[in-house]
C-alpha cells in the first residue's frame, strides 16, 4: 500500500462518519415525527487487494465504503402491531355500541323497566277504590308512559342504527382511499427501484397507511421486492399498482370488480357485526314485548267492565315498539276494572295487574323486558372489559416495536459521540498521512544533488 492509498483510506473514513453524522442529525430532527423509521448507515469495508492477482483483478486500496442507508424495521413486530390494532379497533367500536345500547332502555330509574312495572302496579292501586277518576287518570298516565317509554326505546335503536349505516359508509371510503395511496406509493417505489434510489421516506410513509388500514380491517400484506400487496379476506384490495374498492350494495360491503361479499374485520367488521346481529336481536325483543303486552293486555281488558257497565274495549293500539300506543278513544271511564260490572267492583283491575307477571308463554312480558335490560347492561360490562385487554395487547405491541424503530434520544447522542470521534480518528490519519509525504517530498533532497 503507498502513501497515496493511506489517504484514501483515511477520506473514506472521513466521508463515512461524514454521512453517519448527517443521518444521526436527520434522526435526532425527526425524533417527534409521528411514522418516522430510525435509520442507519450501512458501510462495509473494503478489501485489500492486488490488480496483478487474478482472484481479484480490480486493485482496491482498502479503507470503507457507503453501500447507502437502511431502516431499522422488524417485519414481525409490524405484523404483530396490526394485528393487535385490528383487534383493538374492533373491541373499541363494540365497546362504544354496547354502552350506547345499554342506554336504549333508558336510565336505570324512570326507564322502560320501571314504566312497566308502574303500568300494572297502577291496577293494583285502581282495584282498591275502582271508582276514583284520580286512580284512573293514573292508570291512563301509566299507559302512556309506558307506550312514550317503549317508542322511544325504538327510535334510540333506529339512531344507532342510522349512525352505524354513516359509520359503515365513511369506514368503507377510508379504506378505498388508503388502497389508493398505497397504490399510488408503490408505483413511485418501482420507479425509484429502477433509478436506483432509496425512497426510505415513501416506505415510511407506506408503512403508515398500512397501520391505519389494519385498525380498519383485518388485512393480510404481502411484500414483493419494494412493493407491497394488500389482501382483504383473502381477497386483493391492492396489488402492485391496481386496486380492488370495497363499495357498499344495500349496506353490505362487496368487491366492486365481482360483487362478493368481502369479509372484514376491525372497525368495519365490528360495525356490521353490531348492525346484522345485536340490533335486530334488540328490535325483536322489543317488538315482541309490544305485542305481547297488546295482546296480553287487550284480551283481558275485554274481559271485564268498564265504569259504565260496558264491557273492555282495546286498551292499547300497535304492536311494535315504534307503534305501539294507547287505543284512541280511551278514557278514564273505559278502564275495565270491574269483573262483575259493578262500578265498585275492582276484582278485574287486580286481573289485568297480574297481566305483568303472566308466564304461561314462557317468560311474562315483564321478565322479558327486564332480561332485555340484564342482556345490554352485561354485554356493555363485558365488552368494556373485553377492551383493556386490547388497548394493551396494542400499546405492548407498540413498545416494541418502538424499542426498534423509535429514535432514542440517548441512543442517537451516544452514536454522535461516536461518529464525531471516528471522524476526528479518520482526519488524523489524513494528517499523519500527509506529513509524511510533506516529508519525503520536501525534506530527504532532490536527486542528483
Amino acid at each position: 500500500m503507498g502513501s497515496f492509498d493511506g489517504l484514501r483510506i483515511g477520506v473514506s473514513g472521513l466521508t463515512a462518519a461524514q454521512r453517519g453524522i448527517e443521518i444521526t442529525g436527520q434522526n435526532l430532527a425527526n425524533a417527534g415525527t409521528e411514522g418516522y423509521t430510525r435509520r442507519r448507515v450501512e458501510v462495509a469495508d473494503v478489501s485489500w487487494g492486488h490488480p496483478t492477482l487474478p482472484s481479484n483483478p480490480t486493485y482496491r486500496p482498502g479503507g470503507i465504503e457507503v453501500e447507502g442507508t437502511s431502516r431499522i424495521r422488524d417485519d414481525i413486530e409490524d405484523r404483530a402491531f396490526r394485528a393487535a390494532a385490528t383487534q383493538s379497533g374492533a373491541a373499541d367500536v363494540r365497546a362504544e355500541i354496547a354502552a350506547r345500547a345499554e342506554n336504549i332502555l333508558g336510565p336505570l330509574e324512570g326507564g322502560t323497566v320501571d314504566s312497566m312495572g308502574d303500568f300494572f302496579t297502577s291496577f293494583e292501586e285502581l282495584a282498591l277504590d275502582p271508582s276514583d277518576q284520580t286512580s284512573r287518570q293514573r292508570v291512563l298516565a301509566a299507559a302512556e308512559q309506558l307506550t312514550r317509554s317503549l317508542n322511544d326505546a325504538a327510535q334510540r335503536t333506529q339512531a344507532v342504527r342510522v349512525d352505524i349505516d354513516g359509520r359503515v359508509v365513511q369506514v368503507v371510503n377510508r379504506i378505498d382511499s388508503l388502497g389508493d395511496q398505497i397504490a399510488v406509493v408503490n408505483g413511485h417505489l418501482m420507479q425509484a427501484a429502477v433509478l436506483g434510489e432509496q425512497p426510505l421516506t415513501l416506505l415510511d410513509q407506506r408503512d403508515k397507511l398500512l397501520d391505519e388500514l389494519s385498525r380498519l380491517t383485518a388485512v393480510t400484506i404481502r411484500k414483493r421486492d419494494t412493493i407491497t400487496d394488500v389482501f382483504v379476506g383473502g381477497m386483493p384490495l391492492v396489488r402492485g399498482t391496481e386496486v380492488d374498492a370495497i363499495q357498499l350494495d344495500s349496506g353490505t360491503p362487496v368487491w366492486a370488480s365481482n360483487g362478493r361479499p368481502a369479509v372484514v374485520g376491525g372497525e368495519l367488521g365490528a360495525l356490521i357485526e353490531a348492525r346484522e346481529l345485536t340490533l335486530p336481536s334488540i328490535e325483536a325483543t322489543l317488538d315482541n314485548v309490544a305485542s305481547t303486552l297488546e295482546t296480553s293486555v287487550n284480551d283481558t281488558h275485554a274481559l271485564g267492565f268498564d265504569l259504565n257497565g260496558l264491557p273492555g274495549g282495546a286498551f292499547f293500539s300497535g304492536s311494535t315498539a315504534e307503534t305501539i300506543a294507547v287505543a284512541a278513544g280511551l278514557t278514564p271511564d273505559g278502564i275495565a276494572a270491574s269483573s262483575t260490572g259493578n262500578p265498585d267492583d275492582g276484582a278485574h283491575a287486580l286481573v289485568l295487574a297480574d297481566v305483568g307477571d303472566d308466564t304461561s308463554g314462557g317468560l311474562s312480558v315483564s321478565e322479558e323486558l327486564l332480561s332485555l335490560a340484564g342482556q345490554l347492561g352485561s354485554s356493555a360490562a363485558a365488552a368494556d372489559e373485553a377492551r383493556a385487554p386490547a388497548a394493551e395487547y396494542l400499546e405492548r405491541a407498540e413498545t416494541r416495536r418502538m424499542e426498534t424503530t423509535g429514535v432514542s434520544l440517548d441512543e442517537e447522542m451516544a452514536e454522535l459521540i461516536k461518529l464525531q470521534r471516528a471522524y476526528e480518528a479518520s482526519a488524523r490519519v489524513v494528517s499523519t498521512v500527509d506529513e509524511l509525504l510533506d516529508r519525503l517530498i520536501n525534506a530527504t533532497g532532490r536527486v542528483g544533488l
